[in-house]
């Protein structure tokens, strides 16, 4: 462990006290992260939310016409209709907040 090498988290336990503080400190956390980073990744998140959601909605849209060839399932193509509404709701949200 001489020198610049990268150290591996599961390794921190096994050097000596002095060592694991100096490794420790160079760690960053949340109270380092400048508000631009904060942000960044902020948006990043959002994307793969909305990115989340744009499936969820084409999945639901494939189930609904599923459950509209059946007249058994009314109940569960209601179901279906509540989620697309509530999913497109949280889009136009996320979208709002893209901005």
């Amino acid at each position: 462990m001489k020198g610049n090498r990268k150290i591996n988290v599961g390794e921190i336990g096994q050097l000596p006290i002095a060592k694991t503080l100096a490794v420790l400190k160079k760690v960053r956390t949340m109270e380092n992260v400048t508000e631009n980073e904060k942000k960044s990744l902020g948006q990043k998140l959002l994307g793969f939310q909305r990115t989340g959601l744009v499936s969820y909605g084409k999945y639901l849209t494939e189930q609904l016409d599923y459950s509209s060839t059946s007249e058994s399932r009314n109940a569960y193509k209601s179901y279906i209709e509540d989620q697309i509404k509530m999913n497109d709701t949280k889009i136009v949200k996320i979208d709002e907040k893209l901005k």
